[in-house]
């Protein structure tokens, strides 16, 4: 909900921007009728689940991730290596392991529709692209070789 009222908000600003929601769930009906509530039916497409997510994820300039609560986001890790945009919720663990002191730039409290809102119209700028740092050090920190080496140190230790 808090990702339609943030877009609602954007979309004033910016009419250009549309909204494409991956996934299918029990909310679904509700968060369809919101939209249309909200008036911006025309803006918003939900897909329902996606066999394989890439392609469109690709192709669009910023992921969102409004969650509560997450282990490791991998959806975020899988975006920036696709090179597209990303912002994440402030959830209890995995954006500040991904973020780290970047947080500011890509990272909003839970619920704060207004710090969203901000962050989606300063990463879907036509000269946004996530930093070329972050995304060589997401790459190198969740590279398959990085964690089967962390996985040897681990298991040496013992």
């Amino acid at each position: 909900e808090d990702l339609i009222h943030s877009f609602s908000n954007v979309s004033r600003i910016d009419n250009k921007l549309r909204l494409i929601l991956i996934g299918e769930g029990p909310e679904t009906n509700n968060l369809r009728n919101l939209i249309k509530r909200m008036g911006i039916s025309d803006k918003v497409t939900l897909t329902g689940f996606q066999q394989n997510p890439y392609p469109l994820l690709k192709k669009v300039k910023l992921l969102v991730l409004c969650s509560e609560r997450e282990g490791l986001p991998t959806v975020l890790i899988e975006a920036l290596s696709l090179e597209t945009g990303v912002i994440s919720s402030n959830c209890l663990s995995g954006p500040y392991e991904i973020f780290r002191e970047k947080l500011d730039q890509y990272v909003f409290e839970i619920g704060n529709i207004e710090e969203m809102s901000r962050l989606i119209l300063i990463n879907t700028r036509e000269e946004s692209l996530p930093e070329k740092q972050l995304l060589m050090d997401v790459r190198l920190r969740y590279s398959k070789e990085t964690i089967t080496e962390r996985y040897r140190e681990i298991l040496n230790d013992k």
